[in-house]
């Protein structure tokens, strides 16, 4: 034993353990044991009410594996076919009211698309030519810091309202 240390510091003190053992036992609340199968019994019919709910009705990611992978490829199949059916229609010289539709709604993209380019290409310019300006600069802290404020303020609401929705 080492007796440099403190009494009961020592985990193999023998005095510490007959100090334990003489401390009653603790009993658990009437209202453990009830609480606890009640909890229980909620889980397995959670779970029962989910193994009971058709595949359809579940959330997307409690499909089976091989419906998951076919809606994904789905999916991609639409984007695909969306994003080449002006093309496509205008190759194969068919669907004039849907190659308009298309068409319409590509152009519309290419618009948004080209207008965010000259967005970002008008920003860039400016900060090339006065990036050094402390008005420039100054605005850009400003800018950043008020939206990383304004995040940890909604942070700090979301989990303050839900933490009050829990108790």
């Amino acid at each position: 034993m080492n007796t440099n240390m403190p009494p009961f510091e020592d985990p193999s003190d023998a005095r510490l353990h007959a100090a334990l053992r003489r401390l009653p036992d603790h009993r658990a609340p009437d209202t453990l044991i009830p609480g606890v199968l009640a909890a229980i019994r909620a889980r397995e019919q959670a779970a029962s009410a989910l193994a009971r709910t058709p595949w359809y009705r579940r959330p997307v990611t409690r499909w089976p594996a091989g419906l998951r992978i076919a809606l994904g490829l789905l999916a991609l199949g639409l984007v695909a076919a969306l994003a080449f059916a002006p093309e496509f229609f205008s190759l194969t010289g068919t669907g004039s009211a849907l190659q308009a539709t298309f068409t319409r709604a590509w152009d519309i993209g290419a618009a948004l698309v080209g207008a965010l380019r000259t967005l970002v290409g008008a920003c860039a310019a400016t900060l090339r030519t006065s990036a050094t300006s402390p008005y420039v600069l100054g605005g850009a802290a400003v800018v950043l810091f008020s939206y990383f404020a304004l995040l940890g303020i909604g942070g700090a609401v979301w989990r303050t309202a839900s933490q009050a929705r829990r108790s």
